[in-house]
């Protein structure tokens, strides 16, 4: 059977702290998903004084983040423990990082909110718009990331759900799977996922034939520099958006060339189009 386990939440969260922390210069960040009780649990730290934020439970309303739950946007604090507009029932905890601001930024998969993000600040200088425009940007990302995360998850349990029925594969629509699981991996920057996917996707192919062309099995590294490539891109251009070494990406070029049995990167990004690696 193929494992179905949900939506992975914990691993687009645990990437983005890093991302946040930059984008916005504040000192410390963390995240956490919502439960199906509406509740979140801030499951991920990164540039934290200390580990009293792990495992916090944030109810609707209670707190920066509580609010930014209730309300479904962005809420700013610039002087936590003297705010008047939240509820002060996470200020030991907040003491105890010596956190001064906090801003919190929920993670939208279509309307609901399905995790938040926290940016913390230690020293007394208002958060402004840069900060929460920042903010937002990478919020938008993670959403993005968790609409595949889902979808993932939700073709993966049809999958399972009509190997269990053990229905005769001429009955099952199996291509219309397949062609979708391999559109989620072109949208995903997640490596690890993308390979899954495409790992999954040899499993369910269509079966050799006239007129059939055998899909290679790419990293995600391969399938990323190849969809820049199939943009235009030069590979200077690449690395700088993949923030690896022109010689790096020449490299991987190469090895899809040599999967896909071309020559040149024409050659490349037209096979790669037949067999549906790139739109």
């Amino acid at each position: 059977m193929i494992d179905t386990a949900g939506p992975d939440l914990v691993r687009p969260l645990r990437r983005a702290l890093p991302r946040l922390r930059w984008a916005t210069g504040l000192d410390g960040t963390l995240a956490g998903p919502v439960t199906r009780g509406g509740r979140l649990v801030v499951t991920e730290l990164h540039g934290m004084l200390t580990e009293t934020m792990r495992g916090v439970v944030v109810t609707p309303g209670m707190g920066a983040g509580g609010k930014a739950l209730q309300l479904g946007r962005p809420v700013v604090v610039n002087d936590y423990l003297r705010a008047t507009t939240i509820s002060h029932v996470y200020d030991h905890k907040l003491i105890q990082e010596q956190t001064h601001g906090l801003v919190a930024v929920p993670v939208h998969v279509g309307r609901e909110v399905r995790a938040l993000l926290y940016g913390a600040a230690r020293t007394t200088e208002p958060l402004g718009d840069r900060v929460l425009d920042a903010a937002a940007r990478v919020a938008a990302g993670v959403g993005r990331e968790l609409v595949v995360e889902y979808e993932v998850a939700r073709r993966l349990q049809m999958v399972e759900e009509l190997q269990r029925r053990k229905e005769p594969r001429r009955t099952v629509d199996l291509r219309e799977i397949h062609d979708e699981l391999v559109s989620i991996a072109e949208a995903t920057s997640d490596e690890p996922l993308r390979d899954r996917l495409h790992v999954l996707c040899e499993r369910l192919g269509p079966s050799s034939g006239p007129g059939a062309m055998a899909v290679p099995h790419l990293t995600g590294r391969e399938l990323q520099v190849l969809v820049e490539v199939a943009q235009g891109r030069t590979n200077n251009e690449v690395a700088e958006q993949l923030a690896v070494m022109p010689t790096t990406v020449k490299t991987y070029l190469k090895n899809v060339m040599r999967k896909l049995g071309t020559h040149n990167r024409t050659e490349t990004v037209h096979a790669a189009r037949r067999a549906g690696l790139v739109g």
